[in-house]
């Protein structure tokens, strides 16, 4: 079996897929930066909804 190296710049959308194939549980998906640009994004949308107030 080929074991495919990923990187967040190669592989953005699964990089942190485990390669034995078994789930990735959300705490160990949050130590790899999983849901960061979600993050991101929620905290710019609060910061815009606080300054229009």
């Amino acid at each position: 079996m080929k074991t495919v190296i990923r990187t967040p710049e190669t592989h953005p959308l699964t990089w942190r897929l485990r390669d034995d194939k078994q789930p990735v549980w959300l705490e160990e998906y949050q130590s790899k930066n999983g849901y960061a640009g979600a993050r991101k994004a929620l905290l710019a949308w609060r910061r815009m909804r606080s300054s229009i107030r």
